[in-house]
């Protein structure tokens, strides 16, 4: 019972998949001290450059251009990402 419907939806499945992994591996990269390679065994990718990949396709950035952009120190979560040389949120009000 394979059709275009099937492939539809297993595309739909593994996109869906993907964006989860991502958002997660960004939040370990803004609230961990854990390195990409640490982050991508947790979320058991058997090889790094498919992690590599799938990363770069997602956001456009390597994951080493995406911690550079991150500011000094800590971050409470995604929410308050602010990269370097962009306004925050409280700025932007200003």
């Amino acid at each position: 019972m394979q059709g275009s419907g099937t492939t539809g939806i297993i595309q739909i499945w593994a996109k869906s998949i993907h964006d989860k992994l991502i958002e997660k591996v960004k939040e370990y990269l803004t609230t961990t001290n854990l390195s990409v390679s640490e982050i991508t065994y947790q979320l058991s990718f058997e090889h790094s450059q498919s992690f590599n990949k799938l990363f770069r396709k997602k956001t456009r950035l390597t994951s080493v251009e995406f911690t550079g952009r991150l500011p000094e120190g800590k971050i409470s979560g995604i929410a308050d990402l602010t990269f370097k040389g962009e306004k925050s949120q409280k700025q932007k009000q200003t």
